[in-house]
C-alpha cells in the first residue's frame, strides 16, 4: 500500500476519515501475523533500528519532515505523494488532526511529545500498546525505551 503509485494517503483516505478512525480500523492489520508492527518489530528494536536511526533526524533543529523528505523520497513512495502536504505551512499533523483524532487523542497528545526529543521516544510505545493491546506480543514492545 505504501509503495503503490497512488500512495499511502490516497489508498487509506477512506479508512482515515471514517467515524472509527485510522487506528481503530487498522488494529487488525497491526496485530495480524503479517501486520506492520509485527514485521517491523525487529527493525524498530534493533541496534540499527528505525527509532535509533531517526533519533538524530527527529530531534534536529530542522525537524523530522524536512530531513526525511530527501532521505525517504521514492518514485512511488509515501513521502513523494505526501511531500507537499507535509512541507506546507499547515503541515501534516495540522491537516490530519481533524481526520485522525481519536478519544485518546493521538495527534493532540503527540504534538507536545514531538517537540520534546526525550518525551517522544519515551511515550510513543505506550500509544502503540494502546492500539495493539489485544496482541500479547506487543507488551514487550510497548515498554521499549529509547
Amino acid at each position: 500500500m505504501m509503495t503503490s503509485p497512488k500512495g499511502y494517503f490516497e489508498k487509506s483516505a477512506k479508512m482515515m476519515t471514517s467515524p472509527k478512525g485510522y487506528f481503530e480500523k487498522s488494529a487488525k492489520m497491526m496485530t495480524s501475523p503479517k501486520g506492520y508492527f509485527e514485521k517491523s518489530a525487529k527493525m524498530m528494536t534493533s541496534p540499527k533500528g528505525y527509532f535509533e536511526k531517526s533519533a538524530k533526524m527527529m530531534t534536529s533543529p530542522k525537524g523530522y519532515f524536512e530531513k526525511s523528505a530527501k532521505m525517504m523520497m521514492s518514485p512511488n513512495g509515501y513521502f513523494e505523494k505526501s511531500a507537499k502536504m507535509m512541507m506546507s505551512p499547515n503541515g501534516y499533523f495540522e491537516k490530519s488532526a481533524k481526520m485522525m483524532m481519536s478519544p485518546n487523542g493521538y495527534f493532540e497528545k503527540s504534538a507536545k511529545m514531538m517537540t520534546s526529543p526525550k518525551r517522544y521516544f519515551e511515550k510513543i510505545p505506550s500509544f502503540i500498546y494502546v492500539y495493539c493491546r489485544n496482541n500479547r506480543e506487543m507488551h514487550s514492545f510497548a515498554h521499549f525505551e529509547k
